[in-house]
């Protein structure tokens, strides 16, 4: 089984895993991810104290981009040691559930992104994994408040054909809506497909909350 189509079913495995806790969480999700669909990259860049800060750039083809100020480490090193790095511990069972099919992929690279002042709290981890023709794109917000780990999660594959066609065989996902091009589609469990096209090619998107104790 190829890496993407491994990553096509777990959203509806998830969404038996999780039940319920991922769909009260979709809910804000659903009501910002308009908002973080351009399909285009911008450049933030500033000076503080005379000192040139990090300038970021994450992007998705056809899909969307988000950009922070901060700073970032990238590298094909493990995402539990790398958030250790920046000082967010306590949630290492989650970071290993969230990158499973990442760690087990034949090649991957991860980036952290980070604010100093917040990163014992809150990082964003990105990687893309699999091979050349099949390949995922995964982004990953993490935050630990009161005795909880928390993610938001953005997997995204891509596949040849028309998006309608494709919504078509998915057995999983219901059709919900479209807006601007794109059509959005839910599980049993609360989780998001979006289906977009760029040309030739399908962008299907999932989005998805997690929440479990921190580790002790």
């Amino acid at each position: 089984m190829k890496i993407h189509e491994m990553i096509a079913t777990i959203g509806y495995d998830l969404s038996m895993a999780v039940g319920m806790e991922s769909g009260r969480h979709l809910r804000f999700l659903r009501r910002t991810a308009s908002a973080n669909l351009p399909s285009a990259f911008s450049w933030l860049k500033s000076k503080y104290n005379e000192k040139q800060m990090h300038l970021l750039k994450i992007t998705a083809a056809g899909a969307f981009v988000a950009c922070l100020c901060g700073a970032s480490i990238a590298g094909e090193a493990n995402p539990i040691e790398m958030a250790h790095g920046v000082g967010f511990v306590g949630c290492d069972s989650l970071i290993a559930r969230e990158f499973e099919h990442a760690m087990t992929a034949p090649q991957r690279r991860f980036q952290i992104n980070y604010f100093n002042e917040t990163a014992r709290n809150s990082v964003d981890l990105l990687v893309t994994f699999g091979r050349t023709g099949d390949t995922v794109w995964q982004t990953v917000h993490f935050e630990k408040i009161g005795g909880y780990c928390y993610s938001a999660v953005r997997t995204m594959i891509s596949e040849e054909g028309n998006c309608a066609g494709h919504l078509s065989k998915d057995q999983y996902f219901k059709y919900m809506y479209d807006s601007a091009g794109a059509l959005w589609t839910e599980n049993e469990g609360g989780v998001d497909k979006l289906f977009i096209q760029s040309g030739d090619t399908c962008n299907m998107i999932f989005a998805r909350t997690n929440k479990e104790q921190a580790d002790r």
